[in-house]
């Protein structure tokens, strides 16, 4: 859900609010979900655009890892458009029925048979996703066309948020597995045993079980659990991208891994097909997460020092 738009208003709400807040955030996701697409569109754009001109740690941190990945400056038009997506993302996140209609346009999915194919061969299914194009739309664009979905995620950074990110999964269809310790493992190969479609985003550097994996070309912490979990109940898995067009409609494209494949191999299989999809249109992906922050010898670095390293990296060295 609007997690990012979220994440750079700094919405921090008091604990002892929650409830409260909560509810207010709802309140305000539903009216701004309301309005005409083309609306939330345009103010998406708007206020992407302006927050990209403020000089901000998300600023910094996604101009410093472009620099490192591509090995020139991001103009100043591109990192525009990054923050212009996150806000046109995180506008259509709130109302994404034009998008799950049954005469929609708006959407294409190609290898839609494939997702069929697995569930009707009497196995699960692990989704594999990216933080590209409109990744809540995958989700709820599956659920649309019948087929039931279960979403790992984090908690939110407040309760208030949590609540709010969980009404607006719900009011979709998906069914969300909070990771919250080894619970969570357990209920996700329960899903899997019984046949269900798990999706997962592992792009990030988060504290979960994790395998340093090349990712352009630099060693990434990448979420390994998942595909653990995908091994053990012989459940099938998949890449799951989403890219906005140019005539505003969205492309979901799905692509089976070779169940033959180790862990590690899906996992460099999964990261070179990303980096491939966000070759297409950069400017699509969340440059301002810290993708790198975790270095080969297991330290995780805060945000101070990281940007230090970024910014000492020579070009082509490591991080």
């Amino acid at each position: 859900m609007p997690t990012q738009l979220l994440h750079l208003a700094g919405v921090r709400m008091p604990d002892q609010h929650s409830t409260l807040s909560g509810k207010a955030l709802i309140l305000v996701m539903r009216a701004l979900g309301a309005l005409p697409l083309s609306l939330r569109r345009f103010l998406g754009r708007v206020g992407g655009t302006l927050f990209a001109k403020l000089p901000t740690r998300e600023r910094r941190i996604a101009a410093l890892q472009y620099e490192c990945v591509f090995g020139e400056r991001p103009s100043q038009r591109f990192l525009a458009d990054v923050f212009s997506h996150i806000g046109m993302q995180s506008l259509e996140a709130m109302g994404l029925t034009p998008f799950t209609r049954d005469d929609t346009s708006l959407v294409q999915c190609n290898d839609w048979q494939y997702i069929h194919e697995v569930l009707n061969s009497n196995r699960g299914l692990v989704a594999l996703t990216a933080h590209t194009g409109n990744w809540d739309l995958v989700g709820a664009y599956m659920v649309s066309r019948g087929i039931p979905v279960t979403t790992v995620a984090r908690p939110g950074r407040s309760p208030a948020v949590h609540q709010a990110l969980a009404y607006m999964r719900s009011r979709y269809g998906i069914d969300t597995i909070w990771r919250t310790g080894p619970a969570s493992a357990r209920t996700i190969l329960k899903v899997l045993a019984q046949r269900g479609v798990v999706a997962a985003l592992i792009d990030q550097d988060t504290d979960v079980a994790s395998t340093m994996i090349p990712f352009f070309g630099l060693p990434a912490s990448t979420p390994s659990g998942i595909v653990d979990l995908a091994h053990r109940t012989g459940a099938a898995v998949c890449s799951v991208f989403s890219r906005r067009r140019a005539d505003g409609s969205y492309l979901i494209s799905v692509t089976p891994f070779d169940d033959s494949l180790s862990e590690e191999q899906v996992l460099k299989e999964f990261n070179t097909r990303l980096e491939d999809w966000i070759r297409i249109d950069p400017a699509q992906w969340v440059w301002f997460h810290k993708r790198w922050r975790t270095l080969q010898n297991g330290e995780r670095l805060s945000t101070k020092r990281y940007l230090e390293r970024l910014r000492m990296r020579p070009h082509g060295g490591e991080l």
